[in-house]
Parts: C-alpha cells; structure tokens; sequence
C-alpha cells in the first residue's frame, strides 16, 4: 500500500521488503538544490559488532547508500567526532564519489562521544552553502559530553539550517537527540536495530531531495489489457487523489498507472510467492472515491485470489503475459523441497505448430526462481515451448535429463486488433452522425419505442395502378391470338362440339 510514510518516504530503501516489491523507492527526477552534512559517530562504542560487523562499517556503508539516493548536482559533507569532532570530507558535489568512499574507508573508532564541537564544524560547512536545502544528519550509539547544544542549534536555525538526528542502539541519548531534532526543525529517528540503519539514512537523504509524493486529482488508466486485476471494474475507474512515486523493476508487470505512466498497480512473482504493490492509499484521503465505488471489494479480493494462489509442485512451470504487442515467457523453477531454485541456466524453444520456425530465448533470472525472457511473436496461436539448460546461448540436445520440460502457451492477436480504448465515443458519434440514437441497455434493442406510432396515408394512387394492371391483364386473356387455352382433341377423332359434325381428315 502506498501513503505518506511508505516506499522512499517510509525508508524502505536498502531494506530486505523492498527487494520482495515489483516497485524501487529510487525515482530519478528533478530535485532542488541541496547540501547535506552527515555527522557520524566514531566513538569507541562503534567498533562493537552487530550480527558480524562492526557498527563503524554499518555506519560507513549505510552513508554511501544514502548519497547513492541525492541528485548528481547535489552537494555532501561529513563531519566525524569522538571526544572531538573533525571534517572528514568537505562539502563537495556528490558526484566526487571516490574522494568520499575512500574517505569514509580511513575511519577507524576510539575515543569518547561529544555533539557540540560537531555541530559547530557542520553549521560552518553549511552556512555558506547556496543551496535552497541545507540539512544535517547527526548519528550517535551513545551518550554525549556536555555543551550549548540550544545556543548552536539557534545559530543552526537562523541559518535556515535544519537537523535530523539518529539514536542506534540502547546506549543512544535518546532525550537529547530528540531535543535536538525538535529544536532543529528535524526528524527524531530511534531503533535498536542497526540493520535498519542505512534505510533510516536513505529515507532522510530522499526526504530532502524532494518528497517522491505526488498530490493531486487524476484517473488511473490501465497499462495492461489482460491485468487480472481488471475484471468486472468500472471504465474509467474513479479518480484517485495521490500516490506515492516509484519506479517499476525490470520483470515487474505495471498494470495501472498515472498521469505521467507512473507505476499505481504493479506485481511479479518472487521464489515461489507473488507480489502485489498499489502506490496509493488503501483506504484514506487519495483513494476516498475509490473506496465508494461499489467494486471495490471485488478488485482487492482479485488481488488477494491472485497471490495466493496454491504453490507449485516441484519441476519447471511456463506461463506467458502480454507486454503490450510483446510476449513475457515466465519460468518458475521448484525444487524437490518446494523452494526456489535458483541460479539455472535455461534456454527455451519456441516453435509456432509443427512447420513453424524454431525460436531460441535465454531466459534470465529475475527474481529467485523465476525466470524471463521477452520475444516479439510473428503470428498468434499456440507454441510449443521446451526447457532445456542454455549451451552457449543455445538449447541444449534433447534428451538432456536435467532441468528439462514441455508446455504450451497461447499467444493472442496483437492488441492493437482489440477493442479501442475509446470505442465508446467512436460509436457515440456514429450515431450522431448517421441520424440514429445510442441505446444505454442492450434491453432497448428488443423493446417497442415509445415514441413509435401509426400514421394515416393516403393510398389511392396504389389502388389506382393495380386497377389498370388488372384491365390489361383482362384484354391480354380476352384477345390474344394464340389462343394457347385451346382444349386438346378426344380420342375417336373428333373435336368437342355439336352432335354430328364430321369427322376430321
């Protein structure tokens, strides 16, 4: 579902849901202009491990996700301090990625924790930045020294600079951090979990890129003539009034989008599972005419029917989708456990009935256990596919024992041989221009008009013409000379008529 605080609002950049969806949170596009200094902790507490590594390198790492999200025009900054502070990497265009990875690689933890001389140095930084956004990011796990925490975060302020701050960890000075997130007009992170870390870093850096939320009234249309998703819905479907914006993954299938081809609805099929993902509210402000329309239950039990589907049993399973005039040739590889079962090389043989031409796809894996490749189809109807390991881009002999199989797949006619998207106005305006009326139920076809009524002619003309036909046709009869009505003769030789008359020579 899609809202305010989810996908790039919501941090799940870097993190493990996102990989399961079919939509990034990264969405390239025009940002305004901003400077970013991160404040990282490198106090002793920071060489502790958290599941096999060191907090310093969760740290480093997750800072190099987040810069990944900014603007190449943008500008980064790092101030680093233990018991003092120091600028590890001054303020720079973020396209100079190699100073600041290797940069980040010298860090090394020791010493104590103290926020002010850190700020100090960040607010110098930025003050002179010509930016429309200048922000900090402060991170800590602990406690930190005393200072003029609400004198510098004035200075901060009046800059027009603000701060967000990161408490990781159960040693974090949780009430100091949120202090100084409220008094720099930031926002206040706490977790325990450093693996959530680099999502919370993303999030902060995809917030002052721009807020990737789009609001506003528009109606969705359907990218996907064949969406499952589809049946029984109105057309057009009712507006919606924002979404949050993404962008599609390759092998995810886009079947509703926005004003500007933005993904709305999109799904795949990950390992055995499949996943769906809506941008914009389930039930809330944007999708408030959406949740009055009467088939709103059926379209999210459509989606629910769709995932969970029963599992496949184990051994390769074919299915295709139309990708507009394109075909999507999806394998779905089970193992003898039910998981999926990664990591195949798989070539497929396409073959349009028994005298067709043979088509040979590599299949790439686009998600554990799924595999895909796209072909343009010459003719619609049925073609045989076979499975066989890929040799070189080629399949592989028959009688291959491993990871072999047979199916069929159906391919349609072209879409553009479909209904038109707008045959409804074609034939509104046919019957306007023929003279004829548009009939709202198809009951209309088989019921009287009510407008239709007798109407009194006169009819002495018509009776007139057959009169004179019937005159005519009576003279013909009457004195026609071929007298083609003469009775035959009898036999005995004489002709009907008076009684002895003479015989015929």
């Amino acid at each position: 579902m899609g809202g305010e605080k989810t996908f790039g609002p919501g941090g799940y950049y870097h993190t493990v849901f996102e990989r399961l969806l079919p939509l990034s949170s990264r969405v390239p596009r025009e940002s305004p202009s901003v400077a970013m200094v991160f404040v990282l902790d490198k106090s002793g507490s920071m060489q502790q491990r958290e599941a096999g590594v060191s907090r310093l390198e969760i740290t480093k790492q997750a800072t190099i996700g987040a810069l990944d999200l900014l603007h190449p025009e943008n500008r980064v900054g790092v101030v680093v301090f233990d018991s003092d502070a120091q600028v590890l990497v001054p303020l720079q265009p973020v396209t100079e990625r190699e100073t600041l990875h290797r940069s980040l690689d010298r860090l090394t933890p020791g010493g104590g924790t103290s926020i002010y001389p850190a700020l100090v140095l960040a607010l110098e930084q930025l003050r002179q930045a010509d930016t429309m956004v200048r922000h900090i990011v402060l991170m800590t796990d602990g406690l930190s020294q005393p200072g003029d925490f609400e004198g510098i975060l004035a200075r901060i302020r009046d800059a027009g600079i603000t701060v967000s701050t990161v408490a990781v960890g159960r040693g974090a000075d949780v009430a100091r951090l949120e202090r100084i997130a409220r008094l720099g007009d930031g926002t206040f992170h706490v977790t325990e979990d450093w693996q959530l870390l680099p999502s919370i870093l993303a999030q902060e850096a995809l917030l002052q890129s721009d807020a990737p939320i789009e609001e506003g009234t528009f109606v969705p249309r359907w990218s996907d003539g064949d969406s499952p998703f589809a049946h029984g819905l109105p057309e057009p479907l009712p507006p919606l009034h924002g979404f949050t914006l993404t962008t599609a993954k390759d092998g995810a299938r886009v079947h509703l989008v926005g004003p500007s081809d933005e993904p709305i609805l999109a799904s795949w099929r990950y390992g055995l599972g499949k996943v769906v993902a809506f941008t914009s509210h389930g039930a809330g402000p944007w999708a408030a005419d959406w949740v009055n329309m009467p088939e709103y239950p059926l379209f999210w039990s459509q989606v629910v029917r769709w995932v969970a589907s029963p599992a496949s049993r184990a051994g390769l399973h074919v299915a295709a989708e139309r990708n507009r005039d394109d075909m999507v040739l999806i394998v779905e590889a089970v193992g003898s456990g039910g998981e999926a079962e990664s990591g195949l090389v798989l070539a497929a043989e396409l073959r349009n009935g028994e005298e067709g031409q043979a088509v040979i796809l590599t299949l790439d894996e686009a998600t554990p256990g799924t595999y895909r490749a796209r072909f343009t189809p010459g003719q619609p109807g049925v073609y045989q596919v076979t499975l066989r390991p890929a040799v070189n881009g080629q399949a592989a002999a028959e009688g291959t024992p491993a990871s072999s199989a047979a199916a069929a797949v159906y391919v349609p006619y072209p879409r553009r041989y479909g209904l038109m998207e707008d045959g409804g106005d074609v034939l509104v305006a046919l019957a306007r221009l023929s003279g004829g009326r548009v009939l709202a139920e198809d009951a209309a076809l088989f019921v009287n008009d009510p407008q239709s009524r007798w109407l009194k002619r006169s009819g002495w003309r018509a009776w007139a013409l057959l009169g004179l036909a019937a005159f005519v046709a009576g003279l013909l009869v009457r004195y026609s000379p071929l007298r083609w009505w003469t009775v035959p003769e009898r036999a005995g030789g004489r002709r009907p008529g008076k009684p002895g008359g003479l015989p015929v020579s």
